[in-house]
This record gives C-alpha cells, structure tokens and sequence, in this order.
C-alpha cells in the first residue's frame, strides 16, 4: 500500500500519522491510489484518529480535495477525528479559497498536531 501511493505511515499511541512523500498530488492515477491508501485506514483498519501530513507537499489538485472531503466523512461515520498539519502557505490559501478551511482542522506541525489527540509528539 505505502511504496505505490508514496505515503508513509506510522502509529504514534491511536493516531496515525500519514505523511505524503510527493511535493504534488496532481495525477487523477496518484490522487486514486491515495485515497484507496487513506479510505482502507479507515474503512478496513478502523483507524479512528488521522493526522494528515502535507509537510512536503506544495501544490494539490481539486480532486485531492474532494478526497480529502470523502476521507473527513468516513471519519467522522466511525466517530473518528481527522486533523490537517504542516501546510505551506499556499496550500492553506486553497483551503481557505474554498472555504475547506472550515471543515477541517488544522495544526502547523505534526507534533502539534498529534498534541490535540493529546499524544505526546515522539513515537
């Protein structure tokens, strides 16, 4: 799952962390292979508490949005929790263009982002 979407995956207490390896999640192939990557997290795993990792991601698709919006939902059906961290400048503008920035909630870093499931940042 993780060498062909180009994601890494790690478990830090119950939160899984999923960092994206590609500056740029663009590709409608790309875009489908993470979100089968992301929906099989929680659809098979139960994997109830997600940080999203964009720390080397610089530009993404509509498309990636509107998986990021399927993967919320899915979450939120399981009573789970999605965050958002380490987006650059203009990745956040996307989201607050498209007023996503209201849907989703967000943290500057991946170790501040595991601190609001209240998990101490290091594995």
């Amino acid at each position: 799952m993780c060498g062909a979407t180009r994601v890494h995956v790690r478990t830090v207490k119950d939160v899984t962390q999923v960092t994206f390896e590609d500056s740029r999640l663009l590709e409608a192939l790309q875009i489908d292979e993470l979100a089968n990557a992301l929906y099989e997290l929680v659809d098979v795993d139960q994997r109830k508490r997600l940080l999203l990792d964009f720390s080397r991601v610089t530009t993404l698709s509509s498309s990636m949005l509107g998986t990021l919006l399927s993967l919320k939902k899915r979450v939120d059906d399981i009573g789970g929790r999605l965050v958002l961290c380490g987006l650059c400048r203009d990745v956040r503008r996307v989201f607050e263009l498209t007023a996503l920035h209201q849907v989703f909630q967000f943290a500057s870093t991946s170790d501040e982002g595991l601190t609001t499931f209240g998990v101490a940042g290091k594995a």
